[in-house]
Parts: C-alpha cells; structure tokens; sequence
C-alpha cells in the first residue's frame, strides 16, 4: 500500500473520506466513554480507549471540513484534554523515553512534510496524534500498582464479550461489527481456515492487541490473588486472550503469544536475562553471518504457525529496506524496492522509509527505555504479587516489539503497543525510601512519581 498501510482498509475508507459515518448504536457506545473519560477516576483513563477498541469498528468517525476522527482517535484527544486540564501529568518526571517518543513522531511529520507535504503531512501528523496521546494515557493511568490491576481488570472485562463475538464468528462466518462498517460481514477464510477479526482492523491486528494483554494477564494468575477483579484478569483474561489470538488463525498472534510464554518460562532465571540476551544476540548475528541470505530470511522463510502465512513478504520488506539504507537513512523515501512494498507490514520498515534512519534508532531505544524501566521497577517491589505485575508489563513490551517486526503499527494496533510503553516509564518512575528504617524512626513510604 503506498501509504504503508493495510490496503483494504485504506481501499474501504478512500471513498468515505470527509463524511460522517455514524452508527446509533456507534453513538451511544462513543457517548458512554466520553462521558466515563470526562467523570471517572484518573485509574479508569485507558477502560474507554480499549471498549472503544474492542467494540466500535474503524469506519465509524467524525468529519471536520478536512480533519478526520475515528471514534478511537477522538477519546484518545478528549482523554488527553482532561489529563492536561485536571494536571494529571504534573508530576510525572520526564525520562530519556518520553524525549524518545515525542522525538520520533516529531522527526517521522518533519520528513514526511520535507518529502512530500499536503495530504501526506495531515495523515501523518494524525498518526503521530494517536501514539503520543495513548503514550502519556499510559504514563497518567498507571501511577502505582493498584492502578495497574485497574487497568487489567478492564481489559479481561472486555474480553469476555470479544470472546463471545469471536466464537460466535468463527461458528457462523459472520462478523456482527459489519453492522458498523470498516470490516467485512463474511469472516476471510485462508486456506479452509477462519480468520476472526471482530471490530478490529484486522485478523493479525486483533491477536496481536490479545497477545500482548495475555502476557500481563499471566502475572495476576501468578500473584495469586482471590478476589473477583483478579481471577477476571488473570485466568479468564489470559484463557480469552489466548483464544481470541488463536481464532485469527494469524502467524503473528501465535508468535507473539509462543514469545510471551517464552518470556514467563525464563522467570526463575531472571537474575540472568543480561547473560540471556545477549547469547539469544549473539545466535542471532550467527545465523545472519553463516545464512546465504541473513537471519531474517531464516526467520520468515523457514517458520510459519499456520498454512499461507506470508512470511516470503516480510523478508521481502526487510532484504529491500536493508539493501537500500542509503536511499532512506537521511528523511524515509517514497521508492518501492520491491513488490512487497505495495503492503508495508512491518513497523520497523514502515519508520524507517518514512521518516528515516534516525526515527528508526529512536523507536528501538524506546523498546530498550521500556525494557530497562520494568528493570527498575522490579528492583522496587515490595512483594512476590508487584514483582509479577513488573514482570508481566516488561513481557508485554517485548511480545508487542517482536509482533511489530511482522506487522504495522496503525489503528487499533497503537494502543497496545504505546500503552505499554506508557505503562512500563511510569512504573520504571516508582521510588522507594530504604525498606528498613533507622531505629525511632517511620516505616517506610512509598513515593511515586510517575
């Protein structure tokens, strides 16, 4: 797709463009997290940004002479306008991550506005709108632990319907959100398999956003909490999640969802993730030294979870933008390098002949920033139950990262990906006093800054 983006929803949208596409039952959803994004507590930020995601198809939006809303868009700009009117921010330390994100999106508008301007530049400009706005919900709804499990609690409430729709569309064939537009009413079928999609932009974008809450999901199974809040956010959280990413029948998901129990199976060794990482990095610069065609050919051409999977493409994609780094490194490019350019499904690939060589280092060190702040925050629990909780948002971040190599980060697909960025600075933000105190003096406080 020439926008980098996926072609038939860029197809569906084209001839729609500057209309209002408003749905009643739309309406009364958008209406209802408005005014829970306007009323509710700051713990509840993110629970209308994921129904919203969850349940309102992309066609629905609202058109402003030539500004284009769709309904996830518009709660994330009215969520922002509240953090920055009730000062929900106004503590928060800014940290090298923060610099990072608001960088990237800043560079990927200057490029694109130097390269080719107009149209381009207002897409553009919106897209960099959605990352930093779920960036810094994520930063403000999530300033201690218990706003955490806030946020989880909401995400395994809304998978049980997901669930629902998603069985019911893979017995059926058919997709109840048609009714809102943007997504077909008969389920894709790939070789004899369904492709569940629900209200999501698409089969891969709708495992992914499950893959990476599973991984989060499993530390509340893991704390061992009783409590209603934590059995619907943990075991029947990550048993929704896990077959919602199943029922895409998407190579993706299911990697993602294999690098996620991966990542909870090195645990018990997590005082070695240093040595860990870098023999998986070494191994990994190995198979590229000794493949006649490195190790992204290796990865895309040699492993598939389901039949028809187009890993051949993402290789395509990588081999075409590594072969020519010089035409994109100083501000992204508009060549196609190859035919697999009509369809850019990488994220990496998307920023980098975007807006360029510069962009694409920012976005890697923010994986980085991400991982290293879950670091900090593991080293400042206080329980077994927090330390899971830690573990479980730096599982996520690495799920989200590796899942963003085989598809682009648009839509509904940003708000697990930058949410968890979000999520994972302010808990790398919280600080502790010495957790044993001076004899005659006060227990220890927890402070946070977020």
């Amino acid at each position: 797709m020439s926008q980098g983006r996926n072609i038939e929803t860029y197809q569906s949208f084209a001839e729609n463009l500057g209309t209002n596409i408003v749905h009643p039952l739309g309406a009364a959803v958008f209406l209802a997290a408005a005014l829970w994004t306007i009323l509710a507590p700051r713990k509840y930020l993110a629970w209308p940004l994921i129904f919203i995601a969850c349940f309102i198809s992309p066609a629905q939006r609202f058109a402003f002479l030539t500004i284009d809303l769709d309904f996830l868009r518009a709660i994330t700009i009215l969520t922002v306008l509240r953090i920055l009117v009730l000062g929900e921010l106004r503590q928060t330390r800014i940290r090298a991550i923060d610099y990072c994100v608001f960088g990237m999106m800043f560079l990927m508008v200057l490029a694109v506005t130097a390269r080719t301007g107009g149209s381009r530049t207002i897409h553009e400009i919106g897209q960099a709108v959605d990352s930093i706005g779920i960036y810094l919900i994520g930063r403000a709804a999530v300033r201690k632990w218990e706003d955490l499990k806030c946020l989880l609690l909401g995400a395994g409430i809304a998978s049980i319907p997901v669930m629902i729709f998603f069985t019911i569309e893979q017995f059926t064939q058919w997709n109840f959100f048609s009714l809102l537009g943007g997504v077909p009413e008969k389920t894709t079928v790939r070789d004899g398999q369904l492709r569940a999609q629900g209200a999501f932009t698409h089969p891969i974008i709708a495992g992914m956003f499950w893959a990476t809450f599973a991984a989060m999901f499993i530390g509340v199974i893991f704390g061992k909490r009783r409590k209603l809040s934590a059995i619907l956010s943990g075991w029947i959280g990550t048993i929704n999640a896990v077959v919602i990413a199943l029922m895409t029948n998407s190579s993706t998901p299911i990697a993602g969802l294999l690098v996620a129990v991966g990542c909870w199976m090195v645990f018990p060794y997590r005082m070695y993730l240093k040595t860990i990482r870098w023999v998986v990095l070494a191994f990994l610069v190995f198979i590229h030294i000794i493949h006649s065609k490195g190790v992204h050919s290796f990865i895309f051409t040699n492993i598939s979870f389901v039949s028809g999977s187009t890993g051949r493409h993402r290789y395509l994609l990588i081999d075409g933008a590594l072969s020519n780094i010089t035409d994109w490194a100083l501000y992204g490019s508009r060549r196609k390098y190859n035919r697999s350019f009509h369809d850019i499904t990488c994220d990496y690939v998307y920023t980098a002949v975007t807006g360029g060589l510069i962009p694409l280092i920012l976005e890697i060190a923010i994986i980085v920033l991400a991982l290293y702040a879950c670091g900090r925050a593991i080293r400042a629990v206080r329980n077994r139950e927090e330390l899971f909780l830690a573990y479980g948002v730096g599982a996520s971040v690495l799920t989200v990262s590796i899942m963003a190599v085989a598809v682009s980060v648009y839509g509904q697909a940003e708000l697990p990906f930058y949410l968890s960025f979000g999520i994972a600075a302010s808990l790398g933000n919280l600080e502790w006093l010495p957790k044993k105190p001076v004899h005659g003096s006060q227990p220890p406080v927890r402070q946070v800054t977020a």
